[in-house]
Order: C-alpha cells, then structure tokens, then sequence
C-alpha cells in the first residue's frame, strides 16, 4: 500500500466551505471587573457555541487570552475583546446577541462590533442569515441599525465584506493592530500533509515537517489539532501575541488562513514566509496598522489584482486589504486599477461609481446583494 501519498480520491468526502466568517467584539470595562470578559466560563461558552452548532475541542491560556480550538475554527477571549472564526456552514451571526449579553454580564459594554468574511466557495449551501452580505446586513441592523456595510475587492474576484457599528455613546477605540492572509489554489503535495493517513504520525509531527511551527517563537504557546480524515486548525498565545491557522486541504477547494496580532518590522518578509510554506496560487492581505504597509507590486512572483485602503475615523489606524495571483495562472477578470475604498460614514456616489466598474451588465448590477444594501444605504 502507498502511504506516501494520499488524495481526495482515496477519501470520500465532499468539499468544503474553508474561508471563515469572523465576528470581533471590543468592550469597555468596568473597573469592578478588570478580568472583563475572562470571566465568562467554559460551559457559558460552550452554551454560546451550541447556538451555532460549534463545539470547544481544547483550550490554552495565558496572562493575557484564553484560545480555544473549536469544531469549526477558533475563540480566542481578551479581557476587553472576543474573537470568533468559524468555517462551514456554521450560522455565526446567531450567537452574536447572547455574546453582547455576556459583555453585559461582565459589566462591559460593547464599543465596537465587526462582522466580516471574504467571498464564499460554496456561498449557496449557506443557512440563514448568511446566504448573501444583503441578508447578513440585514441581520446585523436589527440589532445595531446605526453600523455600516461596504466591501473591498472586485465582485467578480476575490473580495471581502465587511459590517462595522461604533457604539456612539462612547469614545472611538483605537483599532488594535491586525494581520490576515487568506490562500487559495495551494500547492497538492504541501495539502497532503494534512490528510490523517497512514503516514501521519501526530499532530506535534505535522506542525514540524510542514514548516508551520517556524512562524513562531520557541517559547509560544501552541495548541493544534489534525482532524479525520482531514483538516488542521491551530491557535498560539506568546504574551499578548495571538496567532490562528486553519487548512482545508482538499484539492477541488484548498484554502489556507494565517492571522495575527503581531506587528512585524516588515510585514513583507512575513508574507514571504508564508507563501513560501503553503504555495497558493491566489491570497489576499488584510492589514490593520497605523499606515500602507507594503506597495502592490512587492511580490514579483504575483499579479497584483486591486487594493483598497480604509481609514478608521479617529483612530490613526488604516485597513489595507490587497489581493494577489501567482503569474501564470488563469488571468484576473477585472483591472488592478479598479479599486473600492469604503468609509464608516457610508457610502457615497462617487464610491457608487467606482463599485459599479466592477460589475459586467446592468442586469447584474441592480440584483446584487451588495447593491441592494448600498442603495439603502445611500437612500
């Protein structure tokens, strides 16, 4: 028997929705409960996630985060911040009111809430209310009518959507430093290592001979699992740094996320590194920091598809998000030069009409989600 070697033929599974949906709440604490939402136990989480139809699978903790690998993704809970990434068809959203009641029950209260996720594989397979960004939008005005909705990217590439409400009771957070990179198209033999087959020998193992474990110091903390009879999710703590991985490996819909709090001198070398792990033929970048950090045309290798930039009112802070295909692969449908810059204080025409270069027919353009929501918006 051949255990060398191990493809989606051998393992009959159907593909997988791996691009997650993400859901960040900051909270502003009350001095009666500095621990703020550290509070919150193991079984009120679990009461939370089974609203999603999401379990807890482990947990690592330090002074700063708790980080749990769930059945679907990853927790991580800050004192004055919740993190949670799901992948599949889990419906997030739903759990989010019980979550602003936990804030609540810690005696904090919520200053920003951001829902957000990149164009989905296999976006009909999706329940409510997730079946489009126009229903997601819809959801997430009822219960913060005053957040607004806008998205990065071409609508017939890789894109990202994005819902943000600023409590406007409070002073603006400073939006704390991100980084995230989403990967397609990635390399077969690199997948492989990934699949529990006859030559996987433990999850300790994998995270070595795949060169994941050299994206992090030797003192983080690490926590991963390999699912069966594919799969891999792992979470890292190292002081306040907190580090996320998740590997859907099959060939037909391969993808790959990477995110981080850390702030690296340069955040090329990082992507660099990488890519250079995975292989993708397409990512795209998401960076939150205090400006641009890198040029478009900094990866030789890659085709830049379009950037956007967006600045966070008051806050010194700016999201970049850029997207990438390796050269020599199928050629991008929509111009580099077309880009879609959003602003919280909505939209307007002049974004209206670059949004609408992005789209092929009129036809088209009046029945999408998103220019549905824009029009309310605008109205």
């Amino acid at each position: 028997m051949n255990t060398e070697t191990t493809s989606n033929e051998l393992i009959d599974i159907p593909p997988f929705e791996g691009p997650e949906k993400k859901i960040e709440v900051d909270f502003l604490l009350s001095s009666e409960n500095p621990k703020g939402l550290r509070v919150i136990s193991i079984p009120d989480w679990e009461v939370l996630l089974k609203e999603i139809n999401c379990t807890i699978l482990s947990k690592i903790s330090n002074e700063s985060c708790d980080a749990y690998i769930l059945s679907e993704s990853s927790l991580f809970v800050f004192s004055e911040k919740v993190i949670i990434k799901t992948c599949g068809q889990i419906t997030l959203l739903k759990c989010l009111p019980l979550l602003v009641e936990y804030g609540k029950k810690s005696m904090a209260v919520e200053t920003r809430v951001s829902f957000s996720r990149r164009n989905l594989l296999f976006p009909d397979e999706q329940y409510y209310p997730h079946k489009s960004f126009d229903e997601e939008v819809r959801y997430l005005k009822q219960h913060f009518p005053s957040g607004d909705a806008y998205v990065f990217g071409p609508h017939n590439c890789d894109h990202h959507y994005m819902f943000v409400y600023h409590n406007e009771k409070l002073d603006l957070p400073k939006t704390k430093p991100s980084f995230e990179i989403l990967m397609t198209g990635l390399n077969e033999r690199v997948m492989r290592q990934f699949y529990r087959d006859d030559s996987f020998v433990s999850v300790e193992e994998t995270t070595k001979r795949s060169r994941i474990q050299t994206l992090f110091n030797e003192s983080t903390m690490i926590d991963a699992h390999a699912f069966e009879p594919l799969g891999f999710s792992l979470n890292s703590l190292d002081g306040t740094i907190y580090s996320t991985l998740h590997i859907t490996p099959q060939p037909e819909c391969s993808y790959v996320s990477f995110e981080t709090n850390f702030v690296p001198e340069k955040y090329h070398e990082l992507v660099e590194k990488v890519i250079d792990i995975f292989k993708p033929e397409c990512f795209t970048i998401l960076v939150v920091s205090d400006g641009v950090p890198f040029d478009s045309d900094s990866f030789s290798n890659f085709y830049s598809r379009g950037l956007a930039n967006h600045n966070f009112v008051g806050t010194g802070n700016t999201l970049s998000w850029f997207s990438f295909r390796k050269l020599g692969t199928v050629s991008p449908t929509v111009s580099s030069t077309h880009l879609l810059n959003s602003n919280l204080l909505g939209w307007d025409e002049k974004i209206l009409a670059g949004y609408r270069k992005f789209v092929e027919s009129e036809e088209d353009f009046k029945q999408d989600p998103v220019e549905v929501e824009v029009q309310k918006v605008l109205k």
